[in-house]
């Protein structure tokens, strides 16, 4: 289901990137020819600030980052699930970052300067998908695998799943305690 759902978006993704801007220009340089052949004789040689007046405008960042959080909360919850989705994810990201670029620069008017020190509240959400990202793969690899079994022989039947939770809540409280060194350290350096 997921490398269905992987590969549905990376086409749709891919159409949208390709196929919708390409169909967008075609229509306005009909649209232009038009006008010009209706203008028949002017002169009208456009310059390239007013070329891009013209194009639409840039749709922003939610846009561009709610895919890629999507993509992210897949990949890193049920990475165990299917670990050939990342090296999927990586292909179509890449692909995706030079489509978004020429789109940006062709079709898209060049967006406004807006000073940022992070993703703002993105980085939260990512966050939050990360700590969940422990518990799902820790639980996901505790209940359906035999391998706990190798690292903890003793473990019987019953004890596998509290085996896989304490190990999860291990591996989360382990991922905080980093989390906040980074976040003391950093505010340590600043004034």
């Amino acid at each position: 289901m997921l490398m269905v759902h992987f590969c549905a978006t990376a086409i749709l993704n891919i159409i949208e990137a390709n196929v919708v801007p390409i169909v967008k220009k075609l229509i306005q340089d009909y649209m232009d020819n038009a006008a010009l052949k209706k203008a028949a004789g002017k002169a009208s040689g456009k310059t390239p600030m007013e070329a891009q007046m013209e194009m639409a405008e840039y749709p922003g960042v939610f846009e561009k980052y709610s895919p890629y959080v999507f993509q992210f909360g897949f990949i890193s919850c049920f990475c165990v699930a299917f670990p050939l989705g990342t090296s999927f994810a990586l292909a179509t990201n890449l692909y995706q970052m030079r489509m978004d670029a020429k789109k940006l620069i062709t079709t898209t008017q060049r967006p406004p300067y807006a000073c940022a020190s992070d993703i703002g509240s993105w980085q939260s959400i990512m966050e939050t998908i990360a700590s969940a990202a422990v518990i799902s793969n820790s639980l996901i690899i505790g209940v359906t695998s035999h391998s706990i079994y190798f690292y903890y022989p003793q473990v019987g039947g019953s004890q596998h799943p509290w085996r896989a939770f304490t190990h999860t809540h291990t591996c989360w409280l382990e991922q905080q305690r980093q989390h906040g060194d980074v976040h003391m350290r950093a505010n340590a350096r600043c004034p």
